[in-house]
């Protein structure tokens, strides 16, 4: 498997109840060492039917790439275990539902397979897993405003991405996201269908991107807009505030993507006000998210890392009228070759939304 390029994010979009943007510009690395991940298929971890019906009472949604969960319940604190006599595998769950707060503990353990998702605060959510036998760590993290993070670890390397949300993260590592992650979120929401989404979004964008007509995003006016937010005039930051909401959701990876250093106090709690304002609290769908991740200049910088000829080059031109111009990149060379350009491409693209780190001992 080929490391996918690092893309990194200074702010980051919250649940919609709660988002607000965070600061957290980083540098990143493209990553060329091939990684080891485990070869063998990892077995399938299901809770037993009396804590499955417990944990569903907490909803759980995607919201902007956010896991976000909820409930009309409530339930005082409860602990419930299951032996596993058939499965091998000792369960317990830990759950309390306080006005529409929710916090839940489940640990899931067999000998050699080690499983424990908790929640706390409402959307704080953590996922560990690990093998001892074949020194297999897998930890997810999402907190409230901060990116989520995803570390996987094996006996021969050691991998770390962080990113805005989940769809940013899916795209950039598929493979991963569907083989290691997707399995374990979907305990909590067995209908999910969270890989077949997350292609779908990817299909979606390059759809959409061939069709000969559609509104490009106006990055050079999106930069005006934000330099006025810092005017001296009130009416100019009033009026520059208001264009960006009328650009709609296209603008928040742009405005996701600014470095913090190089803005005052009054742009970012400006660009702050207009995120949330732009959030939602339904259900992610295809063509909004699709549409939404149209002008993230890190997915398709991700994208142009794809097996299809045809794929890369939609990518290509897509990256180029972001960035506002020709880019060095070639989508019918050598994969050795694709890599150093994409490399290269990282000194025209901004920090934004997701950090890939690997290690190889």
């Amino acid at each position: 498997m080929t490391a996918k390029a690092r893309i990194h994010s200074d702010s980051y979009l919250s649940n919609a109840t709660h988002c607000v943007v965070v600061a957290c510009a980083v540098l990143l690395l493209y990553v060329m060492a091939p990684v080891r991940l485990i070869a063998a298929e990892l077995p399938t971890i299901e809770a037993s039917p009396a804590i499955a019906a417990r944990m569903h009472w907490i909803q759980y949604n995607m919201v902007s790439g956010r896991i976000v969960a909820s409930s009309g319940l409530s339930v005082p604190k409860m602990l419930v275990q299951s032996p596993g006599r058939r499965t091998r595998r000792h369960e317990t769950l830990s759950i309390q539902i306080n006005a529409g707060i929710c916090g839940m503990e489940y640990n899931s353990n067999a000998r050699d397979d080690q499983l424990k998702v908790m929640l706390s605060g409402g959307n704080h959510l953590v996922i560990r897993r690990t093998r001892s036998e074949d020194g297999y760590l897998l930890r997810f993290e999402q907190r409230p405003d901060e990116p989520l993070t995803l570390e996987l670890n094996t006996k021969d390397d050691q991998r770390r991405w962080r990113a805005a949300g989940f769809w940013q993260l899916y795209i950039a590592e598929p493979d991963v996201v569907r083989s290691h992650l997707i399995p374990l979120i979907e305990l909590l929401h067995p209908s999910w269908q969270l890989a077949a989404t997350g292609a779908e979004i990817e299909d979606t964008l390059v759809r959409t991107q061939q069709a000969p007509s559609r509104d490009q995003p106006d990055r050079e006016r999106w930069s005006r807009l934000v330099a006025a937010l810092g005017s001296a005039k009130f009416s100019e930051r009033q009026t520059a505030q208001r264009a960006l909401y009328e650009a709609g959701q296209g603008v928040v990876p742009y405005l996701q993507s600014l470095d913090p250093q190089r803005l005052d106090a009054e742009q970012t709690a400006r660009i702050r006000a207009v995120v949330q304002a732009l959030s939602v609290d339904y259900e992610d769908r295809v063509d909004r998210v699709a549409a939404w991740l149209a002008s993230d200049e890190q997915v398709w910088l991700a994208i142009l890392d794809r097996d299809e000829v045809a794929r890369r080059r939609v990518a290509a031109e897509q990256l180029s009228r972001l960035l506002g111009g020709p880019i060095d990149f070639d989508p019918t060379a050598a994969p050795e070759v694709r890599q150093r350009q994409i490399e290269r491409l990282r000194a025209r693209v901004e920090p934004v939304a997701t950090t890939t780190e690997t290690t190889t001992e």
